[in-house]
């Protein structure tokens, strides 16, 4: 027990007080807390008292690695729990209480991260398939990655504007090639390899050759 004695004291420009313990650890407590518990320098912390620190010193701790992920992107909830559960010392209620405070305060939501996301991958030239693959990789659930591709789909006056810039662009590059065979084969698996499907390439494909 003689580890878990205070032997430090600073008191914060908020009102609360940082406790250094013996054995190296420090935790912030409130006013009442400080007081009730008579926790000045010397005193030794119950085992009761201590798991409660230590369990909101670690809420905190996930909190705020949760917010500095979603401060530099946005993340799905799967791919935001993936990360968090690679801290060890973080336990999966405790994430799922982040987690859901998270979205509570709209920081997190996997349908606006899901469209995002398909728009820029889209904007970049990827077909739907391997959108599809991208957007699971991301950890959204295939049901929310297959409703909102086809939303997108849908929401084109003409879905296949894309391929036909991606193709025309690939065909800037194959200029060297007078062999059309050659040329058609090699610009069906670039297409292919975005993750565009056989019927749309065809058809792009005979326009352009």
């Amino acid at each position: 027990m003689a580890e878990r004695k205070v032997v430090k004291q600073k008191f914060l420009e908020d009102g609360r007080i940082e406790l250094s313990l013996e054995n190296k650890e420090k935790f912030i407590v409130d006013p009442f807390q400080y007081k009730s518990h008579q926790l000045e320098t010397g005193a030794e912390i119950p085992d009761e008292l201590y798991q409660e620190f230590f369990g909101e010193k670690l809420l905190s701790q996930c909190r705020k690695k949760a917010s500095d992920l979603l401060f530099r992107r946005l993340h799905s909830r799967g791919e935001l729990k993936k990360k968090l559960r690679d801290k060890q010392e973080f336990s999966m209620r405790l994430i799922e209480q982040v987690l859901e405070e998270m979205e509570s305060y709209g920081y997190l939501d996997d349908r606006r991260f899901a469209e995002l996301y398909c728009k820029e991958l889209a904007k970049k030239g990827f077909g739907p398939r391997v959108v599809s693959l991208k957007m699971r990789q991301r950890g959204l659930e295939s049901n929310l990655v297959r409703e909102i591709i086809q939303e997108f789909t849908l929401s084109e006056q003409e879905p296949l504007n894309e391929l036909l810039r991606l193709a025309q662009k690939k065909l800037k590059s194959l200029h060297r090639e007078n062999d059309k065979f050659k040329k058609r084969q090699k610009l069906y698996r670039y297409l292919a390899g975005r993750g565009w499907g056989s019927s749309e390439i065809s058809k792009v494909i005979d326009k352009l050759l």
